[in-house]
């Protein structure tokens, strides 16, 4: 999978859910990888997903989300798809 850079024109969002499982470097590389995240902000979504229980790590159309979450569930994380606020 290529990364995918969000193009912000959509009404959905990923949002990581913390779990016990993952690292914060996990959550890092998984976000680089497959959210088009540059390390700082894979980082930072990494540690507001440890501090907070949850981050908002892409957005945009429902079709494209949903591709990006299969990715994300496959590698291990545990996150949601809602509409953006």
């Amino acid at each position: 999978m290529s990364k995918k850079k969000s193009t912000k024109r959509g009404k959905y969002e990923i949002i990581i859910l913390k779990d016990n499982d993952h690292t914060v470097n996990d959550i890092s590389m998984i976000l680089t990888e497959y959210c088009g995240h540059n390390q700082y902000q894979a980082e930072q979504c990494a540690i507001i997903t440890h501090n907070t229980g949850k981050c908002s790590a892409f957005v945009d159309t429902y079709n494209i989300c949903t591709e990006i979450y299969e990715y994300i569930i496959h590698a291990g994380l545990t996150c949601k798809i809602q509409k953006k606020k």
